[in-house]
């Protein structure tokens, strides 16, 4: 990947200062290096919230003497726990459309079963009662609920743009990372070979809720200077990847519309 490569990925993904950003990358951490410098280490607000392949973590490639400053700035989401968390919200979902349409109802049988509690029992016995009906949290879904905080948590902002550079198959890892990113976003899209990106823009154009979608690759060369003569090196390197970017224009399907959709091939 060349330099101005990078430069288009931040350009057209609208990275900026005190930006969110959802990205994926197996870039050795070129890209989240890139995108954190844009955002900025002064900035109060501002995130990197990495999708990452496997059990480990990444390393970012951070100099040393910077890194304490970004410490605090990314926040890592496996990707194989990127399904249960959507799962996870359409279940919040589902409970708030049912509270919200039983409210009336739940809160006049709540009023008439609490006048039917004893008033002498004491409040070791209630709590005693409430820990024997809570139930248990495995580690898992505590695991995912935190997940799922970073990403929708009330105290966090909007994701701003998904930036997805990898060197495995985009499409499938591309819609579904598109339904955490709200409507009137950019994405982008990097691989080193066309193909991919034609599958994927196929895809999106079926699924619809997508606008100025383009995909582009760049033509870069340099410029050898000699006295009194000009011209292009001789031997330079033309393939530098391709890019599909674009920006959402309608809101993200709800988890059961986007699994029963037939767009993801491991569920089609």
């Amino acid at each position: 990947m060349r330099f101005e490569t990078v430069c288009r990925i931040l350009s057209y993904a609208n990275i900026h200062a005190g930006s969110t950003v959802l990205l994926c990358e197996t870039c050795s951490g070129l890209i989240t290096a890139a995108a954190l410098e844009r955002i900025g280490a002064d900035q109060p607000k501002g995130s990197v919230i990495q999708f990452y392949h496997g059990s480990s973590f990444p390393q970012s490639e951070i100099s040393s003497a910077y890194a304490h400053s970004y410490s605090g700035k990314v926040h890592p989401v496996r990707l194989l726990d990127v399904l249960p968390i959507l799962l996870y919200k359409a279940t919040l979902d589902n409970n708030h459309e049912f509270e919200a349409n039983h409210l009336d109802d739940s809160n006049s049988q709540i009023s008439s079963k609490i006048r039917k509690i004893d008033e002498d029992i004491s409040s070791a016995e209630i709590a005693h009662i409430e820990n024997q009906n809570a139930p248990r949290k495995s580690k898992s879904s505590e695991y995912y609920i935190s997940s799922f905080n970073q990403i929708f948590g009330n105290n966090r902002p909007t994701p701003d743009s998904l930036v997805i550079v990898t060197r495995f198959h985009p499409v499938d890892l591309t819609l579904t990372l598109l339904q955490f990113l709200p409507i009137g976003r950019p994405f982008v899209v990097y691989t080193q070979y066309i193909q991919p990106l034609v599958d994927l823009y196929n895809i999106l154009k079926r699924r619809g809720g997508i606008t100025h979608l383009r995909l582009t690759d760049s033509w870069f060369r340099h410029i050898q200077v000699l006295p009194e003569r000009t011209h292009p090196e001789i031997n330079m390197s033309c393939a530098n990847g391709y890019l599909l970017t674009g920006y959402t224009v309608e809101p993200v399907l709800s988890t059961k519309e986007f699994l029963e959709s037939g767009l993801l091939s491991s569920f089609g």
